[in-house]
């Protein structure tokens, strides 16, 4: 099974996104039947996953049991894809396909009971968007006389994706700029650049290692755009910043003879989410009113919770301009490039 942080938002991407995320529900008024649903779904996976639980009611527990939070029985709940041409923009039911449960073991401890809980999920490849046709996928769960629905469009496609071959960070630049196509339905893009070395010691190991440099998280409006081109700006010097911070007190370390990179030595890591995710992200975020009353957001009609789509993509390219060269001048970084 394939792994993915934006997420986003596989569920562990909904992790990053949504973990710190819970609707503003009354969870102690009068007992009603109230459906919660989370998805994010990502073309790219081999598995997506839907939490489907219910809303629970008792103050004085200290841990919530499962018994509280899920359904006793198996619920019915699919999804149901569609195909619209890029000429008629009119969609067309192609497949439904029926969610299965599984019970997963990794959840971490906390006021829910631990460590299981009970998901949907398939494993039936999510369709991309190409250049003829744009899909959307129509999640359906029927609880007793009760439909739940909710809709989301998919969001990437084989048209996003990353133009520089190489970025440039020596001391001739101020500022650079990482250029790359739109997503296809996305709406929110976050960028994170990665390079990866290898320590060596003097024992003669090789210890891999990285620097993780985030770039922020931009909505396309607040980004130049020309052409169904993006484009988002870094300062160079932050790169060596951001390295000497990774290397923090190994920089002057006696027990690291050398560093080692190979090119290509850096990864651009571009991932952009949906409108319903974004909108839920926004509105259930921490608030700046001094009311602190925060709207509830939800597109699950007859429930609570969001379902949207995500995608990721990656690219390696070079140390470009005099990068290598300043990088390799520090001599207590002891930085040299692998051939």
């Amino acid at each position: 099974m394939k792994t993915s942080k934006f997420f986003l938002f596989s569920l562990v991407l909904l992790g990053i996104l949504l973990n710190a995320c819970k609707p503003d529900i009354n969870l102690f008024a009068d007992y009603k039947d109230i459906t919660v649903v989370y998805s994010v779904l990502d073309s790219d996976q081999d598995t997506n996953y839907v939490i489907i639980n219910k809303v629970f009611m008792d103050p004085d527990m200290t841990v919530i049991p499962s018994d509280s939070t899920t359904y006793a029985h198996k619920l019915d709940a699919r999804l149901v894809e569609y195909r619209a041409n890029n000429y008629s923009g009119n969609y067309t039911k192609v497949r439904e396909l029926v969610l299965d449960t599984i019970t997963l073991h990794n959840k971490v401890p906390g006021t829910f009971e631990s460590p299981s809980h009970l998901v949907y999920f398939t494993k039936e490849k999510l369709q991309n968007n190409d250049d003829y046709f744009k899909y959307k996928y129509e999640l359906q769960v029927q609880k007793e006389d009760t439909l739940l629905t909710a809709e989301t469009n998919i969001v990437g496609g084989s048209g996003f994706s990353i133009t520089p071959a190489a970025l440039n960070f020596d001391s001739y630049i101020d500022m650079g700029q990482i250029k790359f196509a739109e997503c296809p339905n996305g709406v929110l893009y976050e960028v994170v650049l990665e390079f990866f070395f290898s320590d060596i010691t003097l024992s003669g190991d090789t210890i891999p290692r990285s620097m993780s440099w985030s770039l922020g998280s931009h909505h396309k409006s607040s980004l130049p755009e020309n052409n169904h081109s993006y484009t988002v700006s870094y300062k160079a010097v932050d790169f060596f910043n951001t390295l000497a911070h990774t290397l923090g007190a190994d920089t002057l370390s006696n027990n690291i003879v050398e560093r080692v990179f190979f090119e290509p030595s850096l990864t651009i890591s571009i991932a952009s989410c949906g409108n319903e995710l974004y909108n839920f992200i926004s509105v259930n975020g921490p608030s700046t009113s001094i009311s602190q009353t925060i709207p509830d957001y939800t597109n699950i009609n007859g429930g609570y919770g969001v379902l949207s789509s995500r995608t990721k993509i990656k690219k390696a390219v070079r140390l470009g301009g005099r990068t290598i060269p300043e990088l390799i001048a520090r001599e207590n970084w002891r930085f040299k490039q692998g051939r």
